[in-house]
């Protein structure tokens, strides 16, 4: 648990964490969406087919970010700041925090 409360206090790690936490929850959604839609056997909306690219995109950002990070942190910070993203992903990687570490002190 010592481990992962280290893990999760140290804000490159935790902004990695929360970037594969993202990816997790955006596929989850896309695959609910792509089931109910073949379970039903009708064809997605144009809403649905939306929501399937910008989570697809959202996954191809955070995965190259993740990969960026772990060869050159400098550039893919700088490639962040470009996009102008660095402040939702410093947004995004302290909530994660609080809640993660919130359950690993109730888990200690």
């Amino acid at each position: 648990m010592a481990i992962l409360y280290a893990l999760v206090s140290n804000q490159a790690d935790a902004e990695i964490l929360t970037m594969i936490l993202i990816i997790l929850c955006s596929f989850a959604y896309i695959s609910f969406i792509w089931g109910t839609a073949k379970k039903l056997g009708t064809d997605m909306t144009n809403f649905e087919w939306l929501q399937v690219y910008f989570l697809g995109t959202t996954m191809f950002v955070c995965g190259t970010t993740i990969l960026g990070k772990m060869v050159s942190p400098s550039n893919a910070d700088a490639v962040l700041g470009f996009f102008g993203l660095d402040g939702v992903l410093s947004y995004m990687t302290n909530v994660f925090q609080i809640f993660a570490m919130a359950a690993l002190r109730a888990l200690m």
